[in-house]
């Protein structure tokens, strides 16, 4: 008995670590991505883009990456909680978190199958959205000037609607001037490595925390029997199922 709890404390304690390593990273995008719509707009020295009217649509990828935060505060709360049951060895807190865990796997396994898929579609979507104002945060850091992120760094796709080319653009609005493209180009190579990193590492993070989460759970029912564990989900089955109709 002592050894399977010494092993689910070492269980949870991955599950912890991996929480707050998954919520840094997943907050600190959630804040590059937040400064756009909360920052002062740059000054605008280009016309809008072919994809400029739409900055609402980039609500989309923000509050896909609030879901991944708050999943990984989610676990994080799931894992102190495990930790307090199994020092205690508390029958109806391990329960509790037994089943808490158990709701928080699909998400879990959502998440992590958006960090590892979702790459060429940030990608593009970075690529698309680049001169609007969502991107103005992603534009500050990986700019070689902070103060072209309004400026040569915001080139719009193409030129825009009113340009044939980012060369044309860049002439028009910038005194003859053709380093525009090199200097997008640049910027955004790092922002793809950036949010490359990022869900690779959000995806192995899950993949670990999901391990470690059913190995959890594995323990949970060596100590307190799986009988023990349906005659609470039995109990409680009715309160379940007068969810939905809330």
């Amino acid at each position: 008995m002592q050894r399977i709890r010494g092993v689910l404390l070492a269980s949870l304690s991955i599950n912890l670590v991996c929480g707050f390593m998954s919520a840094i990273m997943t907050g600190y995008v959630t804040v590059v991505l937040a400064w756009g719509f909360f920052a002062r707009p740059s000054p605008p020295p280009s016309t809008p883009s072919l994809l400029g009217a739409k900055d609402h649509e980039t609500s989309t990828i923000y509050l896909s990456w609030i879901a991944l935060f708050a999943v990984a505060l989610f676990l994080i709360y799931i894992a102190c909680f495990g930790i307090h049951s199994a020092r205690k060895v508390s029958i109806n807190h391990l329960l509790r978190y037994f089943w808490g865990a158990a709701l928080g796997i699909t998400p879990l396994v959502l998440v992590t199958t958006f960090a590892f898929d979702f790459y060429e579609i940030s990608r593009s979507f970075i690529r698309h959205h680049w001169d609007g104002k969502a991107m103005e945060g992603l534009r500050l850091i990986f700019c070689s000037q902070g103060a072209e992120a309004g400026g040569k760094c915001a080139a719009p796709v193409l030129g825009g609607p009113n340009f044939s080319s980012i060369q044309d653009w860049c002439e028009h609005y910038h005194a003859g001037a053709d380093d525009c493209e090199a200097i997008k180009h640049a910027a955004l190579s790092q922002a793809d490595k950036w949010i490359y990193f990022m869900l690779l590492s959000a995806g192995l993070l899950g993949v670990l925390n999901l391990v470690s989460l059913l190995v959890s759970m594995h323990l949970c029912v060596r100590l307190i029997t799986p009988s023990v564990i349906m005659t609470y989900a039995n109990d409680n089955i009715s309160y379940l199922l007068l969810l939905p109709a809330g």
